[in-house]
């Protein structure tokens, strides 16, 4: 997923169709959008790519890319067992952090903060 990344960090948002807390998350995923441009957001759609294919939500004013893993290649390459699962990575693909299940605020700020120190080291 680096490449697909361009040399940015990344945020990773592993959802699947139906899952509540995965569309509930795009409203922090946007304030994230919003408060930490430099990284790229995207959420890879493990299931029918038709079904959250703007990756928006009407809460949210964000667009994002999203990524169809419809053959499961990435999420098990990254062991995603549950869902939403949030992958923080660095510009070279490197998985920083990683968070199962819905998002919290704070500690999702928080380690988009750390995130972005690494990329200035």
């Amino acid at each position: 997923m680096g490449e697909f990344a361009g040399g940015k960090a990344l945020v990773a948002h592993f959802v699947a169709a139906g899952c509540t807390a995965c569309a509930e998350d795009r409203i922090l995923l946007a304030d994230l959008q919003r408060e930490f441009p430099t990284v790229l957001i995207a959420e890879v759609n493990v299931t029918d790519i038709g079904v959250m294919e703007q990756g928006t939500t009407p809460q949210a004013d964000a667009v994002f890319p999203v990524i169809a893993d419809t053959n499961g290649e990435l999420w098990r390459g990254f062991q995603v067992t549950v869902f939403p699962t949030t992958l923080l990575m660095d510009r070279e693909g490197r998985v920083i952090s990683r968070v199962d299940g819905a998002l919290d605020r704070a500690e999702l700020f928080m380690r988009a903060q750390e995130l972005v120190d690494l990329q200035k080291e």
